[in-house]
């Protein structure tokens, strides 16, 4: 079998699950992570014989992409933000728009802050860890409530050589033991009615309470940080939240209401996906 056969096989194979783009994607991680070819070198070489072993690694692989599991949970690994994170079925894959939440947070405050972030629910560690490498005077905490995850992340902190301190809260049912000049967070965000709308890739293998909402209140999680924002964030302190595409005027009305000055943002495609909020302050 050669490169150009192997591609082959995946194109056609998972076709049947992704469309042509998707799953040109997928093949091109599989095959630069088993080969350790770029893609300029795979076109190149694409006649050149693969080893057994390659070819039965990337058999193995197709099967558990067939069986639905998600290419970045099947090779181990991420990218966001430039860099490569750990990931497993303890912690939700990066997605591309989560980037935006952190560039949003390095634009408003300049990379020379001297600050102090928490971000909640912190899953690989993607948002913090990218922050900690763009904002070398920060100082960055990050909580979850899932001691699994929180092993991933701290793995990635120290993979991507950078401080954060990591620690297991419950923001629904505890306080952080600090103030902080800005919290950021990706909460969970989807009710469970809206499950036959989410992808097997999706609803088979990540992790539910990282995407779901218990109960009926899928902004359950926004409310709480509205209250713990009034007293948990410092003078002129800022939230950054991700958000549900479809819930932007309600998530907005949450902050409105709890006395924060509050901007809608849209992510790269358009969709509005961060709320940017600060406290009102007297004068």
């Amino acid at each position: 079998m050669t490169i150009a056969d192997a591609l082959k096989l995946y194109h056609d194979s998972l076709l049947s699950i992704y469309d042509a783009s998707e799953s040109r994607s997928i093949a091109r991680l599989v095959f630069e992570k088993v080969l350790e070819l770029n893609q300029l070198q795979m076109g190149m070489d694409r006649y050149r014989l693969l080893t057994t072993y390659q070819q039965e690694t990337i058999k193995d692989i197709l099967a558990e992409l067939l069986a639905h599991r998600p290419v970045q949970y099947v090779l181990g690994e991420a990218e966001f933000y430039g860099l490569s994170f750990k990931v497993n079925e303890s912690v939700l894959i990066p997605r591309p728009e989560t980037e935006d939440l952190v560039s949003l947070i390095i634009e408003r405050v300049g990379k020379e802050s001297a600050i102090s972030i928490l971000d909640i629910g912190t899953g690989s560690g993607c948002i913090a860890v990218s922050l900690a490498k763009e904002l070398p005077s920060a100082k960055i905490s990050a909580c979850d409530i899932d001691d699994n995850a929180l092993s991933v992340a701290a793995a990635n902190a120290k993979a991507n050589k950078v401080a954060v301190e990591f620690y297991n809260l419950d923001i629904l049912n505890a306080a952080p033991g600090s103030a902080y000049d800005i919290i950021v967070s990706n909460p969970p965000y989807i009710n469970n009615d809206e499950n036959k709308d989410i992808s097997r890739h999706v609803l088979d293998f990540e992790p539910h309470k990282a995407l779901f909402v218990d109960g009926t209140d899928e902004l359950l999680f926004y409310k709480r940080i509205a209250e713990l924002g009034k007293h948990y964030l410092n003078p002129n302190g800022m939230l950054f939240l991700e958000i549900h595409s479809a819930k932007g005027k309600e998530t907005v009305d949450i902050f409105i209401n709890s006395g924060y000055k509050v901007e809608l943002l849209k992510d790269f495609v358009g969709n509005d996906r961060m709320v940017y909020a600060t406290l009102h302050t007297a004068g």
